[in-house]
């Protein structure tokens, strides 16, 4: 019976957590980062579109896990599309952890000790921090914390359908972050324990296979590989070089070949870069075009390859990761929660850290040996395992810490106790134990603030909401504090290239290459722009020396495509955008490019094709006018004048006032035999442009073809008077009066 001292505790403990996240939420409404997702917030939200519009399995899904990708499609199909209300709802999800929390401390160490851990969970300031990050770990935490308690044994016995729920609820968490699997194996152990436990584990196993199961049969019906995450095989390759904090280049460079050469390919960490070139590079060792499932087998092959080759230093590196888990600091994620602390005091505090959380909870654990907190003692151990294998995370730091404070509060409540009986030596000694244990935790590596990168990330976000002013001191203030960071130039470079201001753009360049900063993408920028400023061949001198280091990097052939193919050289300009096609899979620049390549040559079919597929990829805007118009000279060589028309036809309707495409069109539907619609055109141009002799010369040709011959005899005449050099206009009006 819980006393009313404990039912006011607890009230105060639900709704304070509740107030705190909600109270945070507010307060970074006026930050850019609370409108305008980014990196991962960005994935998600696009995702979430993605699968209500299009499909609700598609091919991301091999490369992140799928369960907070449905859940926010599920709240936009079902609320209003806000990112305030999504953010609330994750408040909720965190109320309703500081409840669990509770639950299962009271349960395994007693009711003070439930109070204090969910004190503990309320006031964390990682868990705040997560509840306005459009991202899987809240929810994730929650599906955790509620699978452990279902599992948890209680005074009345635990119910079979309990264990099976428990075994279903984690089974949603594995679909939520592949580190939740620490907590499936922590759940089928601690299943193992007691009465009944071949039972328990067969219902445990059966319960996560469910949804796992019924998600992999899913993918496979509709063809899209299966469920192990592509990340995991990639990032397991990839890992052993990462310390953990934010890749300071946001690029790695690793060797990849055929047979036995090997060369120099840039990466990225980043999620969907990341992916393209897992699945890319994968194809080029293979020799073919690989499936998601193919490519994670690949590079966890060459993990282990890696591991055989490397131990002393894989070992090394995973060692390093794995105390850096330990290590009070918060390893950042996209934007740092330190960097973001300095606009928000509920962040500032440096109480309720992962510093106070880790000694108190590891402690706990060792001291307060109980058989009810097996689970959570196996699933906090094999969750730090799977974390250290792939770069940390502080999402998959803070799921360690959300278990964490429950054995931590079980700890603070003994020596509340001990010291309430008067055993003083021994809760002081406790106590001594548990800051001597967070002085060696403080000692392990540990992830700084990298303050000149967040500032990057920072601009790129103002840029991506055309806020330039405001990203060019971003970038401006990151080059200030750490000159050498390659990416501070590209980012203020292409935003400099965006907002026409070339020149700026390769001042800002060279001041990066007179630094001689190592960094290829500086180069690669620097050709990209020269390109767009129509000086090919200095960007083809460049182009030719990192091709001879990085043959199969795509935007390096995708460039030096862009080059021959201003100097005419459309042949070779298609041997150099078909490699980029091999190695990076094309885009709009490369289907453009391939196209105009193939119209020079005469290859109209080809043209026509990789036009299309260019179009197809960006919406006709006025940014694309003249590449319709090709496209519909290209059908227009292959006489197919209906496609024409219908090509000139979406352009005419995005870009009205285009003259030219507006005469292109008349003449189209001349030659497609729609001559009411193509008369109707030149009139409307004629009232457009009435001095125009050239649209009255054709207009008559549409009246003489109408057998309307006075009609077109009258609209020569007035074309000679406005041209009377106009040698069409004299010849018809010749054939006509013969």
């Amino acid at each position: 019976m819980r006393s009313r001292l404990t039912k006011v505790a607890l009230v105060v403990m639900l709704a304070g957590a509740f107030v705190i996240r909600l109270a945070y939420i507010l307060k970074i409404k006026n930050l850019a980062i609370y409108y305008h997702p980014f990196l991962d917030s960005a994935f998600f939200n696009d995702l979430a579109h993605f699968k209500r519009s299009v499909a609700w399995v598609d091919a991301a899904l091999p490369f992140r896990e799928p369960l907070y990708g449905f859940l926010v499609a599920s709240f936009y199909s079902i609320f209003k599309e806000s990112l305030t209300l999504i953010r609330v709802i994750q408040g909720i999800f965190g109320t309703i952890s500081v409840g669990l929390v509770y639950l299962i401390a009271r349960r395994t160490y007693g009711e003070l000790a439930g109070i204090i851990s969910g004190f503990l969970f309320a006031l964390f300031i990682p868990a705040i921090f997560f509840t306005a990050e459009i991202n899987e770990a809240g929810v994730v935490a929650m599906l955790i914390l509620l699978g452990l308690y279902l599992l948890e044994k209680p005074p009345a016995g635990t119910r079979p359908a309990h264990i099976l729920g428990s075994g279903i609820v984690l089974g949603f968490a594995y679909l939520g972050r592949i580190t939740a699997a620490g907590a499936l194996v922590g759940s089928i152990l601690g299943a193992a324990t007691g009465k009944s436990a071949k039972r328990s584990m067969v219902l445990v196993i059966v319960g996560i296979a469910i949804p796992i199961v019924l998600y992999q049969t899913l993918l496979l019906e509709n063809d899209r590989g299966t469920l192990v995450p592509l990340r995991s095989g990639w990032y397991a390759f990839l890992g052993a070089g990462n310390d953990g904090s934010l890749a300071k280049n946001e690029t790695q460079t690793i060797e990849v070949g055929r047979s036995d050469e090997k060369y120099p390919v840039i990466v990225s960490t980043d999620r969907v870069p990341g992916q393209r070139d897992a699945s890319r590079l994968a194809a080029i060792e293979i020799g073919k075009k690989v499936s998601s499932s193919e490519a994670n087998r690949h590079w966890w092959r060459r993990a282990v390859a890696k591991l055989s080759n490397e131990t002393r230093s894989s070992i090394s590196s995973y060692l390093k990761r794995f105390g850096m888990i330990l290590g009070a600091s918060q390893p950042p994620s996209n934007f740092d929660m330190r960097f973001v602390a300095r606009f928000s005091g509920i962040l500032r505090t440096h109480i309720f850290t992962f510093s106070l959380v880790a000694p108190l909870g590891l402690l706990g654990l060792v001291l307060l040996r109980r058989r009810q907190a097996l689970p959570v003692t196996i699933s906090i151990a094999a969750m730090i395992t799977i974390a250290s294998i792939f770069p940390v995370s502080d999402i998959d730091k803070f799921l360690i810490a959300s278990l964490l404070t429950i054995p931590a509060g079980g700890l603070t409540a003994f020596v509340i106790d001990t010291l309430r009986s008067r055993h003083l030596s021994r809760g002081l000694l406790y106590i001594a134990l548990a800051v001597g244990l967070g002085i060696v935790l403080a000692l392990f590596p540990r992830a700084k603030l990298d303050e000149p990168s967040q500032l990057v990330l920072l601009g790129d976000l103002y840029a991506e909401a055309s806020l330039y002013g405001k990203a060019e001191d971003a970038y401006r203030q990151a080059i200030a504090q750490d000159p050498d960071l390659p990416q501070a130039y590209v980012s203020l470079a292409r935003l400099y290239g965006n907002t026409g201001k070339s020149e700026k753009a390769t001042t800002i360049l060279d001041q990066a290459l007179s630094r001689n900063i190592d960094d290829p993408r500086i180069r690669i920028e620097k050709a990209s722009l020269l390109v767009l400023l129509n000086r090919a061949p200095e960007a083809k001198a460049d182009l030719l020396a990192l091709q001879e280091i990085y043959p199969y990097q795509p935007r390096v052939r995708e460039l030096m495509g862009l080059c021959l193919l201003s100097e005419k050289d459309a042949q070779s300009a298609i041997e150099e955008l078909n490699k980029e096609m091999e190695y990076g899979g094309g885009g709009f620049v490369t289907y453009a490019a391939l196209g105009r390549a193939y119209f020079a040559i005469e290859n109209y079919s080809e043209a026509a094709k990789y036009l299309e597929q260019a179009l197809n990829l960006n919406p006709l805007s006025t940014a694309v006018t003249s590449l319709a118009m090709l496209l519909a000279d290209a059908y227009t060589k292959l006489e197919y004048h209906y496609k024409a028309c219908d090509v000139l036809s979406r352009i005419a309707r995005v870009d009205p006032g285009n003259m030219p495409v507006r005469f292109k069109l008349a003449n189209c539907l001349y030659r497609a035999g729609r001559l009411d619609e193509s008369l109707k055109e030149f009139e409307q141009l004629h009232k457009f442009d009435p001095t125009n002799a050239d649209i009255l010369v054709n207009m008559g040709t549409v009246y003489a073809d109408m057998d309307s011959l006075d009609r077109a005899i009258k609209v020569w005449k007035e074309a000679l008077k406005l041209d009377p050099n106009n040698d069409l206009a004299r010849e018809n009006l010749k054939r006509a009066k013969q």
